[in-house]
């Protein structure tokens, strides 16, 4: 599923990244993740800065346990 394909609301949109990322995270190592993440923020830094700042949190939560 590609987040833009639907029209999702704010909660909605930030559930379905937070289970993507921390799915995409089991199979990932720590710098795969950090980047991933950096470049959502880079997409979308300009237009949301609510979405990031949840991406912040979400990077800090999934990279928690793991050496970068």
């Amino acid at each position: 599923m590609d987040i833009n394909d639907v029209k999702l609301n704010w909660k909605e949109r930030t559930d379905v990244l937070s289970k993507m990322i921390r799915t995409f995270g089991k199979q990932k190592t720590a710098e795969q993740i950090d980047g991933f993440i950096d470049k959502l923020i880079a997409v979308e830094g300009d237009e949301d800065k609510e979405l990031v700042e949840f991406l912040f949190k979400l990077r800090c939560d999934v990279l928690k346990d793991r050496v970068i």
